[in-house]
């Protein structure tokens, strides 16, 4: 008799480089892996996007996820990784030739995205999925923490309804105001994958 084994894939976490030090979004951050690596889920994420993404790798790793650390071979050749191996919290550490290319191989591996506070680059990555077309469009969730992308999804419906944007890309967004939530949210917009059935 053959068991098929159910896989729960991989998350990409989109967080920015000089991520914010306030406790608070540590703490955030901490929840996010937490909870991603208690639910079974895989990370991929910038291994050089500083304290927030260093803090959900660590929490994700701590929670038992498989965790690909993704980073451009400058950050090597420049010796950083060297200086302080302890910031690179990853399972695995996947190392691009380019920062454009750390951004492909995160959406190639990750399944959907969770969008932690952060600034323009942060923002940058939700508006490039936004704006992908068929295979490559998946849905993000958005951790909104103190009402922190408040604004942003107001003048995104303001987009939508000035004709600037179609609904069905605002639809992409998942707001989720805690972390305990995302969870929930995945069940219903991802897909476990089949690994091969074992004897």
């Amino acid at each position: 008799m053959c068991e098929v084994v159910t896989v729960k894939p991989i998350i990409g976490v989109l967080c920015d480089h000089l991520g914010a030090e306030s406790g608070k979004y540590i703490q955030v951050a901490e929840k996010v892996g937490d909870v991603l690596g208690s639910s079974g889920y895989g990370i991929a994420y910038s291994a050089s996007c500083g304290p927030l993404g260093n803090a959900v790798a660590k929490s994700a790793i701590k929670a038992g996820s498989p965790v690909i650390g993704v980073i451009p071979r400058r950050i090597i050749d420049d010796g950083l990784l060297k200086a302080a191996p302890e910031r690179i919290p990853a399972g695995t550490l996947h190392i691009v030739d380019t920062s454009p290319g750390r951004k492909k191989v995160i959406e190639s591996l990750a399944a959907t995205h969770v969008a932690l506070p952060g600034g323009i680059e942060t923002l940058e990555s939700i508006i490039e999925a936004m704006r992908s077309e068929g295979c490559d469009r998946r849905s993000i969730i958005l951790v909104n923490v103190d009402s922190f992308f408040a604004g942003f999804t107001s003048q995104l419906e303001r987009c939508v309804y000035s004709g600037f944007l179609t609904r069905s890309a605002l639809d992409l967004l998942h707001v989720v105001e805690n972390a305990e939530d995302i969870p929930r949210v995945l069940n219903e917009i991802v897909c476990p994958r089949r690994a091969m059935p074992h004897s």
